[in-house]
């Protein structure tokens, strides 16, 4: 995910099944593994802002933050609301 000119750019297109009108939320994820084997054991989300999806290209959507849109940088993990943990 990167930002540009006010507008988010993530790597979820069309071949992802997105479309316009769509929202996704945007944060800050952190994996918590067990420190013998490795394993991820859970995944937590501070959440940042809210997009919601303008146009859509096969591989990747361009969005409007509606909802913390200052807090919103490259790199952060982008959801679909409801599934972020």
């Amino acid at each position: 995910m990167i930002t540009k000119g006010g507008m988010v750019y993530i790597n979820r297109g069309a071949r992802e099944g997105v479309e316009p009108g769509q929202t996704f939320v945007i944060g800050s994820s952190e994996q918590i593994r067990d420190p013998d084997t490795g394993e991820v054991l859970d995944t937590s989300m501070e959440r940042a802002g809210t997009i919601v999806i303008e146009s859509v290209k096969e591989k990747i959507s361009i969005g409007r933050p509606v909802e913390g849109g200052e807090r919103i940088h490259k790199g952060m993990t982008v959801m679909p609301p409801g599934s972020h943990p």
